[in-house]
């Protein structure tokens, strides 16, 4: 069942900049899909999207999937992404059977290839534990989480965009964090700092909290700050198990 908090319709936003390049919104544009498409359940609606240049959104697209499939790694002791990378990440005695059911179905063939690929670079990048809590520890590959942290910021800033038209979100901060159940506006929170729990009930008692949520898939919340603009927060969280904190800074100051 599908939830939001403070949600604006698209065509209010009125947006003038592509929050890709920054660059102003001008001639033929698209629609991009903040969070990769191919993340939620099947059917859902109101999947946030912002005006974008077609350039831009084919730079993002072409990195969407090896996304989604690191954060399926990531978040693989939930059932749900635990199902999506079985049948993505198939078993290696399989592999040559697979491949003779795939004959002319080519983007399973590359969905395939891809999840293999990143198995191996996940081998070397992110090891994830299970004693009871999901756990990820980052043990090397700079390369590959460099990349995730980048796209990561550039989706939080154009989620902050979306629910915040008119404020360009400051410099980001990420923090992943492991599972600890909390209950907030229907969706499960990751352990929360008292500053982060003050910051959430400060922004739903002023009616600045927004969201939206996707049960057992895709939630996120967030909240401008009050006193300096382009500050805030945001958390993202994945099936129910993976989260990010993003804090939006003030830009630094050139010298």
């Amino acid at each position: 069942m599908y939830n939001e908090i403070n949600h604006p319709k698209y065509n209010d936003l009125h947006l003038t900049d592509c929050y890709l390049c920054g660059k102003p919104l001008k001639g033929m544009l698209s629609k991009d899909h903040i969070i990769p498409n191919s993340m939620f359940p099947k059917g859902a609606g109101c999947r946030p999207q912002l005006p974008v240049h077609p350039g831009c959104n084919n730079g993002k697209s072409m990195i969407d999937e090896r996304i989604k499939m690191r954060i399926l790694f990531i978040s693989s002791t939930n059932p749900v992404a635990e199902g999506i990378l079985k049948r993505d990440l198939l078993n290696p005695s399989q592999e040559q059977k697979q491949y003779a059911d795939l004959i002319g179905m080519g983007r399973k063939v590359r969905d395939y290839k891809l999840a293999r690929t990143l198995a191996r670079d996940f081998q070397h990048s992110l090891d994830v534990i299970q004693d009871g809590t999901p756990y990820v520890e980052v043990i090397g590959s700079k390369k590959h989480v460099l990349e995730l942290n980048r796209y990561v910021s550039k989706m939080a800033q154009g989620l902050f965009i979306r629910n915040v038209p008119g404020i360009k979100p400051g410099r980001p901060e990420i923090c992943w964090t492991d599972k600890k159940m909390m209950q907030l506006h229907g969706i499960s929170i990751e352990t929360l700092s008292e500053p982060l729990k003050n910051m959430v009930e400060k922004a739903n008692a002023s009616g600045a909290l927004f969201g939206q949520i996707w049960p057992g898939h895709i939630s996120y919340i967030g909240s401008p700050a009050s006193d300096i603009e382009g500050t805030g927060w945001m958390w993202i969280e994945f099936y129910n198990t993976c989260g990010i904190l993003v804090l939006f800074h003030p830009p630094r100051i050139k010298r």
